[in-house]
């Protein structure tokens, strides 16, 4: 993964509004149906950001703990921010997160959440 420093270059690590969140690749590269997978994987700046997205995820929800969550990785330094399908449509919200994304980075906002959020948890 190619470092956010390199990305960004001397852009604050927050855009204005959200916060970044870079799909992993193999969902564009290969051509992977999103629609057969349970959860998307993106990478995020670090968890100030990942708990910044879940308080995002959890007020457009209405509930909590959420599906969708902060996963660390092996490798230091990288962390993920997964969406849940049973919570989110998992194409809108990556298609509509690299449209509103910047220097090949993504971004999540409340905006996208709401118009990405399935049917209210029972």
């Amino acid at each position: 993964m190619e470092k956010f420093s390199t990305i960004l270059g001397k852009v604050d690590i927050h855009p204005k509004e959200g916060e970044y969140w870079t799909p992993i690749r193999e969902y564009h590269v290969c051509e992977f149906d999103i629609s057969n997978i349970d959860r998307i994987f993106g990478f995020i700046i670090d968890e100030s950001c990942g708990l910044h997205l879940l308080e995002i995820v959890e007020s457009v929800l209405g509930y909590k703990p959420s599906k969708s969550g902060i996963h660390n990785t092996p490798e230091p330094n990288e962390i993920q921010f997964s969406f849940s399908n049973e919570e989110f449509d998992l194409k809108k919200v990556y298609d509509m997160s690299l449209l509103m994304g910047e220097n090949r980075m993504g971004i999540i906002t409340k905006d996208i959440l709401e118009s990405c959020k399935l049917t209210s948890k029972i």
